[in-house]
């Protein structure tokens, strides 16, 4: 946890083959949630657009919300923006994951359990770490997390 947004900033430029989940790294606005997600596969492992929207879908079925892959970014609710943002992460090469500040991503979370039953549901061999504000530590108290400060 940081005191500082600069600090916080300085620990996330450190950060090598490593995908970040924040506020200010939108989604594409003009793909739908499959397109935006299936495009990592496409760009950087030259997967077929058929198999990446394939294999994006999938995950979106894990979640079920397979609802939302025809819709645009702003039809969508701020959890489902993060379940897409967290998918295009885990389709991504980078063994790392960041998740940061997700109280600001998800304004209606109630506990990071949320959080951590959707990383469960996807079963990821990838390491993914959230990050936050010192003064959000009381929305992880009592959490299955360790806090480090």
């Amino acid at each position: 946890m940081f005191q500082h947004y600069n600090e916080l900033d300085k620990y996330l430029n450190t950060l090598a083959n490593t995908t970040i989940i924040k506020e200010n790294i939108p989604l594409i606005s003009n793909l739908n949630i499959l397109e935006n997600i299936a495009i990592i596969k496409e760009v950087h492992a030259n997967k077929p657009v058929i198999e990446a929207e394939q294999e994006a879908l999938e995950f979106l079925k894990l979640l079920s919300l397979e609802e939302i892959a025809k819709k645009r970014v702003p039809e969508c609710n701020e959890f489902e923006i993060f379940c897409t943002m967290l998918l295009r992460a885990i389709m991504s090469e980078n063994p790392t994951i960041v998740i940061v500040t997700p109280f600001s991503l998800i304004t209606t979370l109630t506990g990071v359990q949320e959080i951590a039953d959707v990383i469960s549901k996807l079963n990821t061999k990838k390491d993914i770490i959230i990050v936050d504000m010192l003064n959000n530590k009381t929305n992880y108290e009592g959490e299955l997390c360790r806090i480090v400060e």
